[in-house]
């Protein structure tokens, strides 16, 4: 009995911690940042394509760091939501057409579907 009730204990802490872990990530913004090389439009329906991203360095090092400058596609949706960032004010709806060769962005994908494309804010010039 006190196996189980020792083991039962033991799955209740595991999920808690799953859970914040979860959380944590999510609310970091998790995705992938780089700048467009190509939007490629689907010729049969205009509310889908595929965006090539070349993707920017990162902070990590190892095996992270041997990603600098692969290029990844994802494919966009009608469901794919837009979003420009706008530095301390958060982030504000855009549109597909905002999105053009060059721009800085952040996807967050489930597998190769963007769900959110966030563009970059511009840096301002001191």
């Amino acid at each position: 009995m006190a196996l189980l009730r020792s083991l039962l204990v033991f799955g209740v802490v595991f999920a808690l911690t799953a859970d914040v872990s979860a959380a944590k990530a999510k609310k970091r913004g998790a995705g992938v940042s780089g700048s467009i090389v190509s939007i490629t439009p689907d010729s049969k329906d205009k509310d889908t394509g595929t965006i090539k991203i070349k993707v920017m360095a990162g902070k990590k090092k190892g095996a992270a760091a041997a990603a600098e400058g692969e290029e990844k596609t994802f494919k966009y949706n009608k469901d794919t939501k837009y979003f420009k960032s706008e530095g301390k004010s958060g982030e504000v709806a855009a549109v597909f057409s905002d999105l053009a060769t060059g721009t800085n962005v952040t996807i967050a994908a489930t597998g190769d579907t963007a769900d959110k494309i966030t563009i970059a804010g511009k840096k301002k010039k001191k």
